[in-house]
């Protein structure tokens, strides 16, 4: 596994972010997994929005709304259960945690 870093591109703020719970005051989002793909999936459902359009794309699936780079100094160990590492999932509160 690796530790991967996702940060919303500041450069606009697509309509897509009205998709997730995340509102950009939590920093990056630290996530381990195996690839950045994996990454961005386990963070769109981290962070997915009840009852929202399906006609908007998931930002976290979309290179033009995130950027996903490896995080090989992490402070988080690369070996243990792919997830969300931060923010910490006990102080976010999103569906299903």
């Amino acid at each position: 596994m690796k530790v991967w870093r996702l940060l919303p591109r500041d450069d606009h703020r697509s309509e897509n972010w009205q998709r997730s719970l995340y509102d950009g005051n939590h920093g990056a989002v630290i996530v381990r997994a195996h690839s950045t793909l994996e990454a961005r999936m386990i963070a769109a459902q981290f962070f997915e929005r009840p009852a929202c359009s399906s006609t908007l794309a998931n930002p976290w699936m979309q290179e033009a709304d995130t950027s996903v780079e490896e995080d090989a100094a992490s402070d988080f160990p690369a070996e243990g259960e792919a997830g969300v590492l931060q923010p910490s999932p006990s102080r976010f509160k999103c569906r299903g945690h």
